[in-house]
């Protein structure tokens, strides 16, 4: 797995800045914002050098709030590979991206 604070640095482009899971299966990042921070979307894509392949069909984003897991966005069927999703704002301490699986459009 590359450097996960590339996750979150918000270099879309380049090949130097992205986060890679080498799990096959289900995975996740987690990160800890160190304090409580304003979050009102989220957005995610497969690709480098600004192409973007396959998608991420299904996943959670979630917040850590009064001690559990609380799933902000889900999506059971996605098949685009830049995926961007606004919500109702929320302030949270720690994220997670859980992924299910991904779709090889390939």
């Amino acid at each position: 797995m590359e450097n996960a604070k590339f996750a979150i640095d918000g270099d879309k482009i380049t090949n130097t800045s992205r986060w890679v899971a080498t799990a096959t299966a289900e995975h996740l990042i987690e990160i800890d914002l160190g304090q409580g921070q304003s979050i009102n979307g989220f957005a995610t894509w497969i690709g480098y050098n600004g192409i973007y392949e396959n998608a991420v069909k299904e996943f959670y984003f979630q917040i850590y709030s009064d001690g559990e897991w609380q799933t902000i966005e889900s999506e059971k069927s996605n098949v685009d590979a830049k995926y961007i999703s606004a919500f109702p704002e929320v302030v949270a301490r720690r994220v997670r991206y859980y992924v299910l699986f991904i779709l090889v459009i390939r």
